[in-house]
């Protein structure tokens, strides 16, 4: 079913809701905030915002520091939080349940760091591979950081980042592993790389995501990132794609 486009700015945030977010079923930076929330039991309304054509009322009036991006969280008194580390630590910091970042100074630093060299070292050489790079050092550079989560995996204990439990590191690099599948199909090159037989620690831990619970609030199959994916290469970013409900994605757009 195609998407289904509201043009009007939503309305206040309903009752029992605990915090709106501006999101975006396809974004891996809306689903660490996602994650987050679903984790800790928190309960969301989300407003999915169409990335390439944004409401101007989204833009101008709620995450224009932010310049329009997702995700941006809206609190019950209307202030609102854009960037997803920033916003998903504000997710664990204001509720209750189980902390995801470590309570111990120390361990908190290293998760830290392991979130921040994902984003220097993983994040940018991924995205290469949408690009038709002529080289393939960036699946190499993958490969040589991968090696360094399986040894975090190894020295921690597993099964997860977070050992017997999935923390914050699991939730915040997990979307991209959710999504390696879909740019191994595109990019076969890449498996030479990151498999399964060079990197047995990091796979199995990909299974056990898979069994989160707070990762199947959000997770999307190969087959829906790859039919979105197509669009987005061609321009048309059909979110209608990633309808698993069969009722359309409801997405805020500018009306053109």
């Amino acid at each position: 079913m195609p998407q289904v486009d509201i043009y009007t700015e939503p309305g206040p945030i309903p009752d029992g809701v605990q915090l709106r977010v501006y999101s975006n079923p396809i974004c891996p930076y809306v689903q660490r905030v996602r994650l987050f929330a679903a984790a800790k039991g928190v309960r969301t309304e989300e407003i999915n915002i169409h990335l390439k054509i944004k409401p101007d009322w989204y833009v101008t009036k709620i995450n224009p520091e932010g310049k329009g991006k997702v995700p941006a969280i809206q609190l019950l008194d209307g202030r609102v939080i854009n960037e997803s580390l920033v916003a998903a630590e504000y997710v664990d910091e204001a509720f209750g349940g189980k902390k995801l970042w470590p309570t111990d100074p120390y361990e908190r630093a290293q998760a830290r760091l392991t979130v921040d060299s994902f984003g220097n070292r993983f994040t940018p050489n991924f995205y290469k591979n949408y690009r038709d790079q002529e080289s393939n050092d960036h699946n190499v550079e993958l490969g040589k950081y991968i090696q360094t989560l399986e040894e975090k995996l190894k020295a921690g204990g597993g099964p997860f980042f977070g050992g017997a439990e999935a923390n914050a590191v699991d939730y915040l690099i997990w979307p991209w592993f959710e999504r390696l599948e879909t740019v191994q199909t595109i990019k076969p090159k890449i498996s030479e790389a990151v498999n399964k037989d060079k990197f047995p620690l990091v796979f199995s831990w990909i299974d056990r995501m898979k069994e989160n619970e707070a990762v199947k609030q959000s997770f999307l199959p190969t087959e829906n990132h790859l039919a979105f994916l197509k669009t987005y290469l061609s321009g048309n970013h059909d979110y209608g794609t990633v309808d698993l409900t069969g009722e359309g994605v409801r997405m805020y757009t500018k009306k053109e």
